[in-house]
């Protein structure tokens, strides 16, 4: 599992309790402050100071899970680029199939779908195929989408039947279809 969780360690802690292991954890972070506090509470885990980005470009490992908690547009910002991020993730073939992916993007000041056409573009030009599982929203503009992922092998789909998000009633959570 590679994960980009803040000093809260709420992500590494929810991942704990259902059970995985603290030595399956990879967490990049660039705070040093960050990764101090990390590591000393989760002795098992391998940390590393520096962006997503710079672990996706540099590592052989294949994953299982992988949680990018952007916590930004899928456009990104001067220090976070997911566009790049999630290209290099499927490219280089990091996550291993069927596996699970999971993104948290701000929808403030972006354009509709614009994080979900990221994910399944990117992972289409590189021979996989998304299934949303699960999303949902939090702090107004804040969306948690969980995706599992397949190889496309004797698989082809047209994106203009791209998925819309329908939102359940009485809820916060957001399911594609």
């Amino acid at each position: 599992m590679c994960t980009f969780p803040s000093s809260e360690l709420n992500t590494i802690n929810a991942f704990l309790a259902q059970g995985v292991l603290e030595n399956n954890v990879y967490v990049p972070n660039p705070s040093k402050r960050v990764c101090e506090t990390i590591q000393g509470a989760f002795s098992g885990a391998h940390v590393t100071q520096e962006t997503i980005g710079e672990l996706l470009a540099t590592t052989q490992h294949q994953y299982d899970v992988v949680f990018l908690d952007y916590m930004c547009t899928a456009q990104g910002n001067t220090t976070t680029k997911p566009s790049r991020d999630v290209q290099q993730l499927f490219s280089r073939k990091l996550i291993k199939t069927p596996g699970i992916i999971a993104t948290t993007f701000c929808k403030r000041n972006s354009q509709e779908n614009q994080q979900e056409r990221l994910m399944f573009e990117t992972a289409m030009a590189s021979g996989y195929r998304l299934m949303p599982l699960w999303s949902q929203v939090y702090q107004p503009a804040m969306v948690v989408t969980a995706y599992l992922v397949r190889e496309t092998v004797g698989f082809t789909i047209e994106m203009e039947a791209f998925p819309q998000l329908t939102r359940k009633r009485n809820a916060q959570s957001y399911w594609l279809r």
